[in-house]
């Protein structure tokens, strides 16, 4: 399963599982954060500590009933670390 991400300039952003992105922390507040991917401001279900003005990786964890399950990327250690975030598509 895929799904897509309008960008609003060229072709549209594939989220599969397993993709890695980079988002830019722009709110956060009430379990629930704004995340800026590729230049579009998304609204996500936040149960991870996010810090407005940072810049988390994140990877496409899994795609069901209309919802992107979005992981946080361990850097470090190079691998997927729960809490993630939840971006209703």
């Amino acid at each position: 399963m895929i799904a897509y991400l309008d960008t609003g300039e060229g072709p549209l952003l594939a989220l599969r599982p397993g993709r890695r992105l980079a988002a830019r922390v722009v709110r956060v507040g009430g379990g629930r954060a704004t995340v800026s991917v590729a230049g579009v401001l998304l609204e996500v279900d936040a149960s991870a500590r996010l810090v407005p003005g940072s810049t988390v990786r994140l990877v496409v964890a899994g795609l069901d009933d209309g919802r992107v399950a979005l992981r946080l990327v361990d850097e470090g250690a190079a691998r997927v670390r729960p809490p993630g975030l939840d971006l209703t598509a």
